[in-house]
């Protein structure tokens, strides 16, 4: 014991050093470069190519990180950023500085796992925009990696893409599993008064708050005109995570009690939100938005400590009725997580434009049949033949023949549906034919697969095939979740 002992006054400088985060310098050659250590104001970035040198630092109980440069450039590993945006890279260092009580009071391991990057270290823009990180090329951190004993540390570049105009703060953030996050100003925030003040709308529920603080129509969006009879809604969506995890409260503060326990907060993310954040139209088309025109990330990460997100870009026919922002929930399996239904949240939007026809075939109230699958069954609304739709036309000697169909989801879970391979056509001459494509209104194509929710919200499609000109005697050979079957269609004068 008297041995440990011996040992501890080497912990104590380090802890020192820890508590105030310091930065060492090294000087290279007979000068050193001037190294700024306070936040900088926007402009102080500079312009592409040109690097400056920081000494911008946060630290725990445990890590330290430091922000000893950045430069804004044009590409990172050959990509450009998006129309409107910049790569702003940063130059980082992680320190471990593991201190003695976690290690001889708690058994902790002197090693610090830093995991992943892409999940753990965020850029909070404009205190409204999360960014994820992009390790260069020419990087020598990776993704995950170990500091394997006190006084060991990692260093390398990450980039995250900012934009080129109304850049007025920025912050850097990182949240580990077992110890306090870190918070590095790289701007100051002078700029920015009260941010955008109180959302539109919000919901929450146990793990997450979504906010939404506004919503307009375009007819273009970032150079890119909207299909024909469509417009853009552009939607500013943002969230913060309310999920927390145990943790021993000693990691966080060296002042209490070995034994306390604490919770650490924890960055959500809103997992396959590129298909189960919607718009749904009409209360049966549901849109996913377009990831490429927004800056919203395909699953979104929302921080514990500000409620920001980004742009999200859905499609919206001119003739829609009624629209409103739906997040839906998958079943969340992390040990921590409760694995239970979520309720979706509805933002109803007051963007609608009216009634109207949606294209052929595309919104018959009718049923003409139903299959009996459970627990989704599907109902056929309209099948006629006709010489063009969207995109396609048809050849010589053949039509085009539109099968508009719903599907309900009477379970208690939701799920994502594929649609195509289930809508077999076979004609009088028992030829089988696998849809061209399928569409929802604008027209449309239909992503597969698509999120089915449960309650029997319906949702509706088009399958397009090709036929022979003159072909009659049409059937269905629907294959389902737990029914197949082969149906005749019923066929309107043409």
């Amino acid at each position: 014991m008297k041995s440990n002992a011996l040992k501890l006054p080497r912990w104590r400088p380090m802890r020192r050093l820890f508590a105030g985060c310091a930065v060492v310098l090294f000087a290279t050659g007979s000068a050193v470069a001037e190294v700024r250590d306070s936040p900088l104001s926007p402009g102080e970035l500079g312009s592409l190519g040109e690097h400056r040198s920081l000494a911008l630092s946060d630290c725990n109980r445990a890590i330290s990180l430091h922000v000893t440069g950045a430069q804004l450039r044009e590409t990172v590993n050959g990509e450009p950023p998006a129309d409107g945006e910049q790569w702003l890279v940063l130059d980082l260092r992680f320190d471990n500085w593991m201190p003695a009580d976690l290690l001889f009071g708690l058994g902790y391991q002197e090693a610090i796992l830093i995991a992943s990057l892409e999940r753990q270290l965020y850029l909070l823009i404009n205190d409204r925009r999360v960014a994820r990180p992009i390790l260069p090329l020419d990087s020598e951190l990776s993704d995950e990696f170990i500091l394997p004993h006190v006084g060991a540390n990692a260093a390398g570049q990450v980039a995250y893409p900012v934009p080129t105009d109304t850049l007025e703060s920025l912050s850097l953030r990182y949240y580990h599993d077992e110890y306090a996050p870190l918070a590095i100003a790289l701007t100051d925030h002078e700029a920015l008064a009260d941010a955008d003040g109180d959302p539109e709308q919000a919901a929450e529920n146990d793990l997450m708050r979504i906010t939404l603080h506004g919503a307009t129509l375009h007819h273009e969006w970032r150079g890119e005109p909207a299909p024909a009879g469509m417009q853009w809604l552009v939607a500013d969506v943002r969230g913060q995570s309310l999920w927390r995890i145990g943790a021993d409260a000693r990691a966080l503060d060296e002042s209490v009690p070995l034994e306390a326990s604490a919770e650490v907060p924890k960055v959500m993310e809103y997992m396959e939100a590129s298909g189960l954040l919607q718009l749904v139209v009409d209360g049966r088309h549901g849109y996913p938005r377009h990831v490429g025109l927004g800056n919203l990330p395909a699953d979104p990460p929302w921080l514990p400590d500000a409620d920001a997100g980004g742009i999200a870009v859905f499609p919206v026919p001119k003739t829609a009725e009624h629209v409103e922002l739906v997040a839906y929930f998958p079943h969340y399996r992390a040990s921590d997580i409760p694995t239970r239904d979520r309720k979706p949240m509805r933002f109803p939007l007051d963007v609608a434009g009216g009634p109207g026809e949606h294209g052929a075939g595309m919104d018959s109230p009718e049923t003409l049949l139903e299959i009996p699958d459970e627990p989704t069954p599907l109902r056929v609304h309209d099948v006629r033949i006709i010489d063009r739709f969207a995109d396609h036309k048809a050849g010589e000697d053949e039509a085009l023949l539109l099968l508009t169909a719903s599907m309900r989801n009477l379970g208690d879970a939701g799920g994502m549906m594929p649609v195509s391979h289930r809508l077999t056509l076979v004609d009088g001459n028992d030829a089988r034919l696998d849809p061209v494509t399928v569409y929802q209104p604008g027209p449309i194509e239909l992503t597969e697969p698509f999120w089915l929710p449960p309650g029997g919200e319906e949702r509706r499609f088009t399958a397009l095939y090709r036929v022979a000109e003159g072909a009659a005697g049409f059937s269905l050979d629907y294959t389902g979740v737990s029914h197949s079957e082969r149906v005749s269609l019923p066929m309107p004068d043409r």
